[in-house]
């Protein structure tokens, strides 16, 4: 999968990607063991009471029997069909059971001009977040040796401060769970071209998020974090980050076709796999990350396999060990009797994720589930009002530009006529919303499957709810948040200034039809003017805005080049922001000057074009003295709501650390 895919599907596609690696590597992140300087590993007190050694329970008997043949007849008919239907180029897959490969196969094509198939062995993918695994492990590999801490002040191992906007400090742990509090970040997070690559530490210096919440309190998978660990492991180590992968892991591993660097070394340039929005479009370049301890490295199928058994072999792999028995322990609650790596080289135009499709049949057929019947809730109907409203993922920007970007994408849970929630981003493979069962007080299971959702109250009693991942959880929003309230705000107020602005030459095209003239003192004709100067500067501000966003959903698109012009942008906004205040003077102005029918006419011309082109003030109609205070009231409610809306969600922000 290439990372502009990751990076436009971070809400949940790129869940499914991590979680097919990280079931190999461990049930959950959030099960690391508390660990204090120096010391060897203790046990982990929030890991469940189960023996190590323990084996999974057997399949049920309606389970097809794991085989090589089987497993290539089932992926033979569904990955083709996902090729074509969803515009894909190539996929690999690989799947391991009991420390052996069972089954590795390419399909599609890695360069679909050049048909170069795609092979296990040879074909390097950007599989994105997995990147992370790399380095946890070389994190862990640090503790084991006493040199890292997972419960220390990170602070203590780095060379700049990580500002105190709690009093809890953020530790490895934190950063390791995803709970480190971090807002989300997108500037500079890919860069156009591997000589636009910095070193860690003055990007971490100068792309450091806002903190939004308290350390080990919300989960909010995190780039940036995890980048951070990365210079930690690069700092402590006494050795480039990309170095250090490759002696502590790479090498002992034999994964010749891994690497981090970018851009990619000679011998491996060749053997990777071009990226595609769509396989009938072109090529995308090569994507360079400049976070590359969270996304950069370049791997083979079979090269994963490998890094996939060390884990689930306590470490080692082929006699070489990356860990210690006691640490993989420790990172492994617990393990699976299989362990499936895929990694697509499209986007593909399916609405669902391909891989998590995938992931799930492949689960249906060797591992079928039925869900235990449950007793109906009592208050099952009441808890669904209860539930009902908006919700904001805790991964995202806050106090920055891209803030309001993740209001609009904020998910709707409503109830349905029979009882059942359903979430509008949790969609089944046949694109309708997954609907939820309430099976306990606030829990729930999709009717169809095993995902579940569960409702909570935070200290202050706003409810969230989270999924069966931990990587981030969903807020309930006010209704000065929701989508709806802004959606009408901005909506109506971008309606009146339009009209404002198209009302002005067509009056003008009226009053020269019928022969009239503004009745305008030079005062008036000013304000006049500089009204529809406030309409198009806040119109222009939106515009180019939205405009420029659109802009950066090419890798590398989002850096500091474009800095200035959205310095620009800011500055024509902060003039229609400050213009609001004539839009407001003018309106009190129409009604000061309008007490009486008579003044009509005069009041319209210099407010509102609408009424101006009417018989003179001795004829003008009370329905013409009306409309002449309504329309610039509408005008300076609208300049209110629009500032509003750019002033809320931080779009004038000068700093664009976002």
């Amino acid at each position: 999968m290439n990372l502009q895919h990751e990076k436009k599907t971070f809400l949940f596609e790129n869940l499914s990607q991590q979680l097919l690696v990280m079931l190999a590597v461990a049930a959950t992140l959030l099960c690391f063991p508390t660990l204090s300087w120096g010391q060897k590993p203790k046990v982990n007190p929030l890991t469940p009471n189960i023996p190590v050694a323990q084996k999974p329970e057997p399949a049920p008997s309606t389970a097809r029997p794991m085989t090589e043949s089987d497993i290539e007849a089932f992926l033979d008919g569904l990955v083709p069909l996902q090729l074509e239907r969803d515009d894909i180029a190539g996929v690999a897959i690989a799947v391991v059971k009991d420390g052996k490969v069972l089954f590795a196969k390419g399909y599609g094509y890695s360069d679909v001009k050049k048909k170069t198939p795609v092979s296990v062995e040879n074909t390097l993918f950007r599989p994105g977040s997995i990147s992370k695994l790399f380095t946890w492990t070389a994190v862990m590999q640090l503790v084991e040796q006493g040199k890292l801490d997972l419960d220390r002040d990170v602070n203590d191992y780095l060379d700049f401060k990580i500002p105190p906007t709690y009093p809890q400090p953020i530790t490895l742990r934190n950063i390791m769970t995803h709970t480190a509090g971090f807002g989300e970040t997108a500037k500079d997070l890919f860069v156009p071209d591997a000589k636009d690559l910095t070193p860690l530490r003055p990007y971490l210096v100068e792309h450091m998020p806002k903190r939004i919440f308290p350390p080990g309190t919300t989960p909010a998978y995190s780039n940036y974090a995890t980048t951070m660990a990365g210079y930690v492991v690069q700092r402590v180590s006494g050795k480039p980050f990309n170095d250090y992968i490759n002696e502590s892991i790479l090498k002992p591993l034999g994964m010749q076709h891994t690497t981090f660097a970018q851009p990619l070394p000679p011998e491996l340039k060749s053997l990777m796999s071009d990226g595609y929005q769509l396989a009938s479009s072109p090529a995308g370049s090569f994507e360079v990350v400049q976070a590359w301890p969270a996304g950069s490295v370049s791997t083979s199928a079979m090269d994963m396999t490998r890094f996939i058994i060390a884990h689930l072999q306590d470490g080692q792999f082929n006699g070489a060990r990356i860990l210690k028995p006691e640490t993989a322990e420790l990172m492994h609650a617990r393990q699976f009797a299989a362990h499936f790596f895929v990694s697509y080289n499209s986007a593909g135009k399916g609405e669902d994720s391909d891989r998590t499709a995938l992931w799930e049949k492949f689960l249906d057929r060797y591992f079928p589930y039925t869900p235990p019947a449950e007793s109906p809730v009592a208050s099952a109907a009441q808890d669904a009002r209860a539930v009902s409203a908006l919700y904001m993922p805790s991964r995202r920007s806050q106090g920055n530009i891209l803030e309001a970007v993740f209001m609009l994408g904020e998910v709707k849970v409503f109830t349905n006529a029979d009882g059942t929630i359903s979430a509008d981003a949790l969609k089944d493979f046949n694109g309708q919303a997954k609907k939820f069962q309430e099976i306990s007080s606030l829990v729930y299971r999709d009717v169809n499957g095993q995902d579940r959702m569960a409702f909570k109250r935070d200290a202050n009693g706003r409810l969230y709810f989270v999924m069966d991942f931990p990587f981030f959880t969903f807020q309930r929003v006010g209704w000065v948040q929701a989508k709806p309230f802004n959606y009408f705000v901005l909506g109506a107020s971008v309606a009146i200034l339009i009209l404002a602005l198209v009302l002005w030459p067509v009056a003008a095209l009226v009053r020269r039809h019928y022969g009239r003239k503004l009745n305008l003192s030079p005062r008036q004709r000013r304000l006049r003017i500089a009204v529809r100067l406030v309409c198009v500067a806040d119109l222009l501000f939106l515009g180019g805005l939205i405009g420029l966003l659109s802009l950066l959903d090419a890798p590398g698109a989002a850096n500091s080049h474009i800095d200035i012009w959205i310095h620009l942008l800011q500055i024509v906004g902060v003039i229609g922001a400050v213009g609001t205040v004539l839009a407001i003077y003018s309106a009190v102005h129409a009604w000061r000057a309008t007490s009486s029918p008579v003044r009509a006419t005069v009041a319209a011309a210099g407010a509102a074009d609408a009424g101006s082109t009417s018989a003179p003030a001795s004829q003008t109609t009370e329905s013409s003295w009306i409309w002449s205070k309504i329309f610039p009231t509408l005008i300076a409610v609208a300049c209110i709501g629009i500032t509003w809306f750019f002033v809320y969600w931080n779009l004038l922000n000068f700093n664009l650390n976002y």
